[in-house]
């Protein structure tokens, strides 16, 4: 997984972009909203979520 990438949140099937991922790579920092595109995906706020918790690509 890297920045830029599309990943789907597990729990309740939210759809978001890679922000950044934390130094020992148990933390994924994930920008999610209907809005964000990677265009523009860099200019907002990501959440800490956990890697367990999301995976790659979009449903």
């Amino acid at each position: 997984m890297k920045p830029g990438d599309k990943v789907t949140y597990i729990p309740t099937g939210e759809k978001g972009i890679v922000k950044r991922i934390s130094e020992n790579s148990t933390r994924v920092f994930v920008v999610f909203g209907s809005r964000i595109t990677l265009e523009n995906y860099e200019n907002y706020t990501a959440q800490s979520t956990k890697l367990s918790d999301i995976k790659k690509g979009w449903e």
